[in-house]
C-alpha cells in the first residue's frame, strides 16, 4: 500500500473526500470518490399520512410526524444528487435530484427506504409533479421533461418541451402542466398526450421572474420576483388573464401550497405567509409567521398542519388551524450549507450556514462521521484551525474562537463582534491564522488583524481599509494576499500586525472571490472569468503570468506542492499542475452533485488508487 492523498471538497450542501495517488501528475487522472458526508439544508418536503419526506442535502429523510410536536427521523437514504423537490404517489417517492435527474424510492416500509429506479437529467431537475402514472419534471434550462413511471423501477422519458426561460416550479392539473419559468413567465402546456406536450398558452410577467406556481379552481397563483403573487385565470388555458394581485414587497417566494381558501407561501427571506384567496381578485394576507433561522424553500400542507422546509433550519411544523395566527409546534434540525472546510488531525472542520461549526471525523475518509456541533447559532462562512482551537468567521456575527479539544465537544471560548460600517456592517468573508493572529477579510471593513494569542480574549490590533471589499485572505511569509471583490488582488505587508501596509495590487476584470498563496505565487479566484496565476515574488509589483478559464465559477483553492485544487461551483473539483506557473495544465477533475464552494487538502495513507 503506497502513500495516497485526499482532497476534502466542500459542496453546497455536502462534503466529499476524494482519493488520488501520489506520484506523477498524469496519475491524478484517476480521481475517485472515497467518501461523502451528504447532509445539508432542507430544500424540499412532501407529506403522506403520518410521514413527512424531507430533503437534507443529498439525503432523503423519512420523518414520523404522527406527533407534530416531536418529529422523529425513522430512516434515511442517500441519493446521488441534491434533493431539490419531492412528490409522493402510493408507496413511492419521486425525487427531483438536481443534476442526478429523477430518483424513485420505495417507502412501502417507511423504516426501510430503497432506491428502485432512476433516470438521468438532461440539465438539472429542480421540481416535480406526479399525475396519472407520469412524472413531470421542471428541468431548469431544458424546460419540461415527461417520464413514464408506470413501472417505478424503470422510469422512461417519453416527452420533452423546451421553455424560453428557466423552468423552476411545476404543477399539473387536469391534463395541463403549469410552469413558473423565471424570465419566461407562466407557461401553460397541454400534456394530455404525454409523449407530445404542446404549449397552449403563456403569460409574460416582464420585468419580473415567475418563481413558483400553484393551481386551484381554475386560478394559477404565480409568485413574481420580489413583488408578490399574481392570480391568473387559466380556466381557458389558451387565453390566461389577470384576476388579482397581492403585493408582498421584498418577498422571495419559492413555493406555494393551496389548501381550501388559503394559499400557504414559503417566503425565503421571511417565513411562512398565509394568503386568503376566497376572492382571487381581492387577496389579502390573513397571517404570517417569521422564521428567525434558516430560509424557507418549500411548504406542504395536510389538514391544519403546514410543513416548512427551512433551509439551514431544517423542518418546521406549523399549526395553521387559525390562519390569522400560525404557530410553530415542532422542529427537526438539519445541517446548513457548508461554506468552508479545514482539515487537521483526522478531523474536518466545517463552517456551517446555520450552526457556525460542525466537526467530522475523517480518519476513515470512506466513512466520515459527524462528532461535534457548535452550540452557537451563526452563519459560519470561513474556518481556520490552529492547535486546539478553531476560528470561525460568521458573516454578521464576528469572529468565534472554539475550543475543539476534544472535537466532540466544541465550546465557544472567545468572541469578537464585527466592526460597524454605515452601509454593510460586519460582513466577514474569510479568515486565516498565523503566529497568534487572525486575519479576517471583512468585505467593506477591509482586512482586520485580531490578536488571538489568548483565544478567550480576541482583540483587534490593526486593520487596513485598502481592500475596499475584502472577500478572501491568504498568508505567505510576512504578507497577506487579499481577494478584493471589486478590484482584484491586494498585497499587504503584515510583518507588524498592528500596522498592516498595502504594498502592491493588481486589477482583475471580474469579481474576485478568494485567494491562495504559495511559493511566490498567488492564485486568484476571478469568478466567471476563471483562475489567475500571479507572480508575487516581489509583492510591491505583482504581475499576472497565466489565466485559465474553467467550466464553472472559481470559488476556492487548496495548494499542495505543484498542484492546485480548485472548487469550481457547478464545475466541481478541478486539478491543475502548476509546476510551470506560466503554463498550468488541468490534469484531473471530478464532477459533483452540488455546488463546490471550498476545498482542503490532507496527506495521509489510503487505498491504492485504481485506474
Amino acid at each position: 500500500m503506497r502513500s495516497s492523498r485526499y482532497s476534502f471538497l466542500l459542496l453546497t450542501p455536502l462534503v466529499v473526500a476524494l482519493l488520488f495517488p501520489a506520484g506523477p501528475a498524469t496519475a491524478i487522472n484517476c480521481l475517485e470518490l472515497e467518501g461523502r458526508w451528504p447532509y445539508g439544508p432542507s430544500r424540499a418536503v412532501a407529506t403522506s399520512g403520518t410521514h413527512a419526506f424531507v430533503g437534507s442535502g443529498s439525503v432523503l429523510l423519512i420523518v414520523n410526524v404522527a406527533d407534530p410536536e416531536a418529529p422523529e427521523v425513522v430512516a434515511e437514504i442517500t441519493l446521488e444528487g441534491v434533493v431539490e423537490a419531492v412528490a409522493v404517489s402510493g408507496d413511492h417517492i419521486y425525487v427531483a435530484n438536481g443534476e442526478a435527474g429523477l430518483r424513485v424510492v420505495d417507502v412501502s416500509t417507511p423504516s426501510l427506504p430503497v432506491e428502485v429506479g432512476f433516470i438521468d437529467s438532461a440539465e438539472k431537475a429542480v421540481d416535480i409533479s406526479v399525475s396519472d402514472g407520469y412524472a413531470f419534471i421542471a428541468d431548469y434550462y431544458r424546460g419540461l421533461r415527461v417520464v413514464d413511471i408506470g413501472t417505478p423501477s424503470s422510469p422512461t422519458e417519453v416527452g420533452f418541451l423546451a421553455t424560453p426561460g428557466n423552468a423552476s416550479d411545476i404543477t399539473v392539473s387536469d391534463g395541463t402542466a403549469y410552469i413558473a419559468d423565471m424570465s419566461g413567465g407562466l407557461r401553460i402546456i397541454n400534456v394530455g398526450a404525454p409523449n407530445a406536450p404542446v404549449e397552449v398558452g403563456s403569460y409574460e410577467l416582464f420585468p419580473y421572474d415567475a418563481t413558483a406556481v400553484e393551481v386551484s379552481a381554475g386560478i394559477a397563483y404565480v409568485a413574481i420576483g420580489f413583488n408578490g403573487i399574481q392570480a391568473i385565470d387559466v380556466s381557458t388555458p389558451t387565453s390566461p388573464s389577470v384576476e388579482g394581485f397581492i403585493p408582498l414587497p421584498n418577498s422571495v417566494i419559492f413555493d406555494i401550497e393551496v389548501n381550501g381558501d388559503f394559499a400557504h407561501v414559503a417566503d425565503w427571506g421571511f417565513g411562512i405567509r398565509v394568503i386568503d384567496i376566497t376572492t382571487p381578485s381581492a387577496m389579502t394576507e390573513a397571517g404570517n409567521l417569521p422564521v428567525t433561522e434558516g430560509n424557507p424553500l418549500s411548504v406542504d400542507v395536510i389538514g391544519n398542519r403546514a410543513f416548512l422546509a427551512g433551509g439551514s433550519a431544517g423542518l418546521w411544523v406549523i399549526d395553521v388551524s387559525e390562519p390569522g395566527g400560525p404557530e410553530m409546534v415542532g422542529h427537526l434540525d438539519t445541517p446548513g450549507a457548508s461554506h468552508d472546510v479545514a482539515v487537521a488531525g483526522g478531523y474536518a472542520y466545517i463552517a456551517d450556514e446555520g450552526d457556525a461549526l460542525r466537526i467530522l471525523d475523517v480518519s476513515v475518509p470512506s466513512a466520515p462521521v459527524e462528532v461535534g456541533e457548535s452550540p452557537e447559532k451563526a452563519n459560519g462562512v470561513a474556518v481556520a484551525v490552529d492547535g486546539d482551537h478553531a476560528y470561525v468567521a460568521a458573516s454578521y456575527s464576528g469572529l468565534f474562537a472554539f475550543g475543539v479539544n476534544p472535537p466532540s465537544g466544541p465550546t465557544v471560548v472567545g468572541h469578537l463582534d464585527p466592526p460597524a460600517h454605515p452601509y454593510n456592517p460586519g460582513t466577514n468573508r474569510d479568515v486565516a491564522i498565523l503566529d497568534g493572529y487572525a486575519y479576517v477579510a471583512s468585505q467593506q471593513n477591509g482586512l482586520r488583524v485580531i490578536d488571538v494569542i489568548d483565544p478567550a480574549t480576541p482583540t483587534e490590533v490593526g486593520f487596513s481599509s485598502f481592500p475596499q471589499s475584502a472577500a478572501g485572505v491568504a498568508l505567505s511569509g510576512e504578507y497577506a494576499y487579499i481577494a478584493d471583490f471589486n478590484y482584484g488582488l491586494k498585497d499587504v505587508d503584515v510583518s507588524t500586525p498592528s500596522a498592516p501596509r498595502n504594498v502592491g495590487d493588481l486589477w482583475a476584470p471580474w469579481y474576485s472571490w478568494s485567494v491562495a498563496a504559495s511559493g511566490g505565487l498567488a492564485y486568484l479566484a476571478n469568478g466567471s472569468d476563471g483562475l489567475r496565476v500571479i507572480d508575487v515574488s516581489d509583492p510591491s509589483q505583482p504581475f499576472e503570468v497565466a489565466h485559465l478559464d474553467t467550466p464553472g465559477v472559481v470559488n476556492g483553492f487548496a495548494v499542495s506542492e505543484s498542484h492546485l485544487y480548485v472548487a469550481d461551483k457547478s464545475g466541481g473539483l478541478r486539478v491543475f499542475d502548476v509546476t510551470t506557473p506560466a503554463a498550468p495544465v488541468e490534469i484531473g477533475w471530478f464532477d459533483t452533485p452540488g455546488s463546490a464552494t471550498g476545498v482542503a487538502f490532507h496527506e495521509g495513507k489510503g487505498v491504492r488508487c485504481r485506474p
